[in-house]
């Protein structure tokens, strides 16, 4: 009977352990995808500012020709 109870602790703490074990996996788990979420939002901010940069240098370029163009005009 003793031994009974023994077998019976110890298969519990065997699955405490395993539980545990689980929840650490779960843990580490989430944590890279929130590392992976967050270099992903920091990759697509980078993106953004560049091709807002390059829109913008575009654009100066559009007015510096479009201002070369014009010219005063004589009658």
């Amino acid at each position: 009977m003793c031994s009974n109870k023994i077998e019976v602790a110890y298969h519990e703490s065997v699955a405490l352990k395993r539980q545990e074990e689980l929840i650490r996996e779960e843990e580490a788990a989430w944590q890279a995808e929130s590392e992976q979420k967050a270099k992903r939002g920091a990759t697509e901010k980078e993106k953004k500012s560049k091709k807002k940069q390059a829109k913008q240098k575009r654009n100066n370029r559009k007015g510096k020709t479009k201002g070369e163009r014009k010219g005063p005009i004589y009658q």
